[in-house]
């Protein structure tokens, strides 16, 4: 039950970001660039929608995951890795470039204690499984 609260939780933070850069990238680049707006706004468009492409297999996994109820032990460790390594590069690096780009850190910095904390809890949840 864990495990699947667990995979709901990551399939509802990827549909928001495929929702957002991928089928309305011009909301979300209205949302991140507060601090200015970017020289090309199309290139900004045009990359955002990779930003969803790739999250939408994640998206899909932990969506059929948490419908199933039937979570493996390799799914919550892939959970694992890629939320430690979104929060270290959220809260290491883009925190560092953001300002630079246009995008304030306040509108970065909140997705690295979602992911440090989806990091820690799938880890519990794949120890009590292997």
């Amino acid at each position: 039950m864990y495990a699947q609260i667990l995979a709901g939780a990551q399939c509802l933070l990827e549909a928001s970001n495929f929702f957002l850069s991928y089928i309305s990238p011009e909301t979300m680049a209205k949302n991140i660039f507060t601090l200015r707006e970017p020289k090309d706004r199309s290139g900004i468009l045009y990359m955002a929608t990779f930003v969803g492409q790739h999250g939408f297999p994640w998206m899909v996994i932990s969506g059929i995951y948490a419908v199933s109820g039937n979570v493996p032990a390799e799914y919550l460790l892939a959970s694992v890795i890629a939320s430690a390594f979104f929060a270290f590069d959220i809260a290491l690096r883009v925190t560092k470039v953001c300002e630079a780009q246009g995008v304030s850190k306040s509108n970065v910095i909140a997705g690295a204690p979602i992911y440090g904390v989806l990091s820690a809890l799938s880890l519990v949840a794949y120890r009590q499984m292997s």
